[in-house]
C-alpha cells in the first residue's frame, strides 16, 4: 500500500541544474498523514525547505500531481534502522531518500528516478 509519493520535476533553480538529465531536474516528496487525513510535501529548496499539505489523503494524489505537470512515483515509506555515516549530501534527492527510508546509492534526481521504478510499489 502506497504512504508516499516522489515527485520529479523537469526544471531547477540550482547553480548544477544544467548538468542534471533534462526532464529529471528536482526530487521532492509527499508523506500521508492519516492522522489529520492530508498528503504532506517536504521540498528542499535552494533557499528553504517547504513543507505544506496537498491535498486530503482521500483525494487521488498521484492523479493531481500528475495533472500539474510532475513525474509521480508511488512508495512505501521503510521504517527501517539505517546505516549512519559521517558524510551526507544536503540536496533534493538525500533529502527525498531521508524522509522515505529509501537506501539507495542515488544522487541524481534521476537515479533517483530509476531506483524508483525498479524498486517502488507496485499499481
Amino acid at each position: 500500500m502506497m504512504d508516499a509519493v516522489l515527485i520529479f520535476e523537469p526544471t531547477s533553480d540550482h547553480w548544477i541544474s544544467p548538468l542534471l538529465k533534462r526532464g529529471c531536474r528536482h526530487v521532492w516528496c509527499a508523506v500521508r498523514d492519516d492522522s489529520t487525513n492530508v498528503w504532506v510535501a517536504i521540498d528542499l529548496r535552494i533557499d528553504d525547505v517547504r513543507v505544506f499539505n496537498i491535498c486530503q489523503t482521500s483525494d487521488d494524489i498521484v492523479a493531481e500531481l500528475v495533472a500539474l505537470g510532475y513525474e509521480v512515483e508511488p512508495w512505501r515509506r521503510s521504517f527501517k534502522r539505517k546505516a549512519t555515516t559521517w558524510f551526507k549530501l544536503n540536496t533534493c534527492v538525500s533529502m527525498t531518500k531521508r524522509v522515505l527510508g529509501i537506501q539507495s546509492l542515488a544522487v541524481t534526481p534521476n537515479q533517483l528516478r530509476k531506483y524508483a521504478l525498479q524498486h517502488g510499489v507496485q499499481t
